[in-house]
């Protein structure tokens, strides 16, 4: 984000990570003690049960338009 040039959809993009972190929706987890490149995202539905489905996507790549 902070190489990032302003633009309508980098801001829009950003409020909404903020609003799906604050509400739990999105969940970061950071590790500080080592220098990791790879991601996991883990797509689940919103009325998600034990007995629902859901997705994983496993890389190095980030989701942005790059």
């Amino acid at each position: 984000m902070a190489s990032a040039r302003y633009s309508p959809e980098v801001e829009e993009g950003i409020i909404q990570m903020y609003d799906d972190l604050s509400s739990g929706r999105l969940e970061m987890r950071i590790h500080p003690s080592k220098n990791l490149h790879a991601k996991f995202y883990l797509c689940l539905p919103e009325a998600h049960s034990a007995d629902s489905d859901g997705w994983v996507i496993m890389g190095s790549s980030n989701l942005s338009d790059s």
